[in-house]
């Protein structure tokens, strides 16, 4: 139903250019004369040149507004230069989450493995202790080409201030995971220094992670496997590190039984983050 509305859109738009030249051959000015008319102009190829190059609305909507001051052929060289910038930067976006949601899943295997394998809560553990290690190192790719995407997302998300703030603070949590990932892997700090400024980070990037969907779901200006996917993963994982905390404070045998349903809920949560990247290579950030 929504792609035929686009067609018919389309249809639309192509019809209105087309009796535009008709009447531009016959020395009429449909839109009107002087500066108003041009921004009509600019409006209508824009609605169309949105239509068909799958950009941002926005964008299609604005290619010409630089141009409207000067003759048309300039206009059009200015909308074409702004459309190959901006499939530039969507084919990047593309291959950074693809990238992301390939090195997540991979990242999550190695993480089952290891719990499954390793035995990590062991006072002595024992088997394929690598698999940890290995989990690390991928995990540093999986959030550093994350971190591009979310700055890729920003121009698909409603223009709020508050969305604004809380993109730029996942990007940065994202840089900082990469980055106690790294400082991890090479043992310049151990695992209990690192892990809770980790939690920070993951924690503010799963908050960006719902509010970002929510708002894009309310404004539609995400597709709605995607948004749905983000909400449910924000919320799961939120809801998995409350109940753990939860847990911290209730005598067992309550306390431990939240307590593994908070991991479990939020253990699925980061599972899920890849899928997500996924998600947007394939619905988002098309060619």
């Amino acid at each position: 139903m929504q792609r035929s509305r686009d067609d018919w859109g389309e249809r639309e738009d192509g019809a209105q250019l087309r009796l535009e030249h008709h009447h531009q051959a016959a020395g009429d000015r449909p839109y009107g004369s002087g500066a108003e008319g041009s921004r009509c102009r600019a409006r209508r190829i824009g609605r169309l040149l949105s239509a068909r190059s799958n950009v941002p609305t926005w964008l299609g909507q604005s290619l010409l507004t630089a141009g409207l001051g000067h003759p048309e052929p300039v206009a059009m060289t200015s909308a074409i230069s702004l459309l190959a910038r901006s499939g530039s930067r969507t084919q990047f976006a593309r291959a950074c989450a693809l990238v992301s949601g390939i090195a997540g899943l991979v990242a999550g295997l190695l993480l089952i493995g290891f719990f499954a394998l390793a035995s990590p809560y062991n006072s002595t553990p024992g088997g394929p202790t690598w698999l940890g290690t290995a989990n690390d190192v991928v995990g540093i790719v999986q959030l550093a080409a994350f971190a591009p995407v979310i700055w890729a997302l920003r121009r698909r998300l409603p223009p709020t201030r508050w969305l604004r703030a809380i993109t730029v603070v996942a990007v940065a949590a994202t840089i900082a995971f990469a980055v106690l990932g790294v400082l991890l892997v090479t043992n310049v700090l151990t695992f209990e220094q690192q892990i809770g400024p980790l939690i920070v980070t993951i924690l503010l990037i799963y908050a960006w992670l719902l509010t970002a969907n929510l708002a894009a779901h309310r404004f539609r200006t995400l597709p709605r496997a995607v948004t749905l996917s983000g909400v449910m993963l924000g919320v799961g994982f939120l809801m998995g590190m409350v109940l753990v905390g939860g847990s911290l404070v209730l005598a067992n045998p309550v306390g431990q039984m939240i307590g593994w349903a908070g991991y479990a809920v939020g253990f699925l949560g980061w599972l899920g983050l890849p899928v997500y990247s996924l998600l947007l290579a394939a619905r988002v950030f098309t060619d």
